[in-house]
């Protein structure tokens, strides 16, 4: 389709005067963005995902599918970038290499597609990505559906795909003072319980996957929540996460 398309605007191209031909860079951006296969799913803390360059530059992604990616630009970014090269996805600690080539540019993001030279990055990103989008299904409930103490206005409550139930709670200051997270990973269900700057994990029950995978996914599909009043509130959350994500990965199994 991408083909066709390009093969129509040369075409067209040849009949327009010279001045007009400018516009097609702009032309083939959308014509790449239109032809996507996989549905690409935002990053709302770019803090903790990001991609290091060929040459070791780091910049945060903005989102993630399986056959590309788009970074954030702002300040001097747009100095690190490379037209293409083996590159590395980090996100939480956890990287795959990959080999991309820039895409598309514009005044605050630039895009890469992917070429995958073996499974390991497929398997990597089908990783991130199904917990992403968990994170981006996820809607409001509304306060009726609420059992009672759920209904003040403290608490933000969600559910989506998996199914995947979320609920909030947010103090003066708009940031997280509770949070349960009930999810389905593998067979079964796990949670992740923040209280009182504390979290657990579990159900230590289950043997596998270890809790500080149970964690990582949990903490991916927040990365993927999109309601601006839920990712406003995360920020402190997630560095607390980050240290007790390496706490549970230096314990023994």
């Amino acid at each position: 389709m991408h083909r066709l398309v390009k093969s129509l605007w040369r075409f067209v191209r040849k009949l327009l005067p010279f001045e007009t031909r400018s516009e097609e860079t702009h032309f083939a951006v959308t014509a790449l963005k239109d032809s996507r296969r996989h549905q690409r799913f935002s990053v709302s803390h770019p803090d903790f995902a990001f991609v290091i360059t060929s040459r070791d530059d780091w910049l945060p992604v903005a989102n993630l599918s399986f056959e590309g990616f788009a970074v954030f630009l702002s300040g001097s970014d747009r100095e690190k970038l490379v037209p293409s090269g083996h590159m590395k996805i980090h996100v939480l600690g956890e990287e795959t290499k990959v080999f991309a080539t820039q895409a598309y540019t514009d005044d605050s993001i630039a895009g890469y597609k992917l070429v995958h030279e073996n499974s390991d990055s497929i398997i990597f990103l089908r990783g991130i990505i199904d917990y992403l989008k968990m994170g981006t299904s996820l809607q409001f409930i509304s306060k009726e559906m609420l059992r009672e103490e759920l209904r003040h206005p403290d608490w933000l409550c969600l559910r989506g795909e998996g199914p995947c139930d979320l609920q909030i709670k947010v103090n003066a200051d708009k940031e997280v003072e509770q949070l349960f997270l009930n999810f389905r990973l593998e067979e079964n269900y796990f949670q992740i319980d923040f209280k009182n700057g504390q979290i657990k994990v579990g159900p230590e029950k289950y043997r596998t996957p270890p809790m500080d995978v149970v964690l990582k996914k949990g903490l991916i599909l927040l990365l993927g929540v999109q309601q601006p009043r839920i990712v406003h509130c995360l920020g402190t959350f997630f560095r607390i996460s980050q240290d007790a994500l390496t706490e549970l990965r230096s314990s023994p199994p």
